[in-house]
């Protein structure tokens, strides 16, 4: 009994460093998944509390005469991202980057007997690289070790629903149940395969799209693809968004990450005018805007005095000008929740500049 208090004691003293430490391996494990262009869903962090801590080693089925190098917990960090080839990705990134203590890699799909279940995951007990503990920012932390843990999306809400229910291991699971959870099981599995095959056809469409464009064909039909890739490409729509700067606007040439937030507008809006083909778009486009986007500013919009727009929202208003007469003040704020000064100023403008 002395022996826990004084490893609780123990734990006590150097708590807030592993705390800082696994919320330091956090940060980095996000910005090499950015670097590596992997998309995920959340990294979170936590570090085990006192109690917890405390709780763990008077387990009766349990001995340590050195938890904290021996519990690998104490540090724990989860990755989800969405596809399952990513869990494989991201283990190859902590492999290239950290010191693998230990890989648990046994809850995989391929690994399960076929009337199994249990939840699927990959385990990465991980320390600093050596050439990270020579830079003196790390090197406080050269002696922790940290479990990181890969799920998928839905292996993650497997995983949570089976907490819920208090399922930890199969053999919790009440006979007349089991077949449920056999079922829900495959589901998941053949949900997380499913998403693959439909990201790489929406990568195969947006590949086919962009040769299309680059290739100056004209027959394109307006999608939300084709839309996001002619914002990305128009040199038409980047001269026109310069033109807007010197006018008096902000002009935000958004990254391809935030390029899509109004293109079910843009989508909307182009076919409400008549306009089916990215080269009927185009056409549009060679109008002349100049008078519509001087008039336009709005000095009182923004606090800065400029009025911020996004290359997506200046293809909206452009839109506007072009089909007024299907556009009206009420369908901006009501059906497409513009704020009314907004929308007065542009039905108003567009109307003055086509002379209605």
């Amino acid at each position: 009994m002395s022996d826990t208090r004084d490893f609780v004691s123990q734990y006590r003293q150097v708590w807030g460093k592993y705390d800082q430490f696994r919320q330091r391996i956090a940060a980095l494990i996000e910005e090499l998944l950015l670097a590596n262009q992997i998309r995920y869903q959340i990294v979170e962090s936590r570090t085990k509390t006192i109690d917890s801590f405390a709780e763990k080693i008077s387990r009766p089925n349990k001995s340590y005469s050195d938890p904290l190098n021996e519990i690998t917990d104490i540090s724990g960090v989860r990755v989800l991202v969405y596809y399952n080839d990513d869990v494989e990705r991201v283990g190859e990134i902590l492999t290239s980057e950290f010191q693998v203590i230990e890989k648990e890699l046994s809850h995989q799909p391929h690994q399960l007997e076929a009337d199994r279940f249990g939840y699927i995951s990959a385990h990465y007990i991980v320390k600093l690289s050596k050439n990270r503990t020579c830079l003196n920012e790390w090197n406080a932390y050269a002696d922790l070790h940290a479990e990181v843990q890969i799920r998928t999306v839905l292996q993650h809400a497997w995983a949570a629903i089976s907490h819920a229910l208090q399922y930890k291991r199969e053999s919790d699971v009440p006979p007349q149940l089991q077949r449920q959870l056999f079922r829900m099981a495959g589901l998941l599995e053949l949900a997380d395969e499913e998403f693959i095959k439909i990201r790489d056809s929406h990568m195969a469409i947006v590949d086919d799209t962009r040769l299309a464009l680059r290739r100056g064909e004209k027959e394109i039909l307006i999608s939300p693809t084709s839309i996001i890739e002619f914002i990305s490409t128009s040199k038409r729509l980047k001269e026109l968004g310069t033109f807007a700067e010197s006018c008096g606007f902000s002009y935000d040439e958004d990254d391809e990450d935030d390029i899509d937030e109004f293109v079910g507008e843009i989508e909307r809006y182009t076919s409400k005018i008549g306009i089916h083909t990215i080269g009927e778009l185009e056409k549009i486009l060679d109008s002349d805007f100049s008078d519509y986007l001087r008039q336009l500013v709005i000095e009182d919009v923004d606090p800065s005095g400029r009025w911020i727009i996004s290359s997506d929202f200046l293809l909206l208003l452009l839109l506007v000008r072009a089909g007024i007469e299907k556009f009206s003040v009420e369908m901006l704020v009501n059906e497409e929740d513009w704020s009314r000064e907004i929308a007065e100023r542009v039905i108003d403008t567009a109307k003055s500049d086509a002379g209605i």
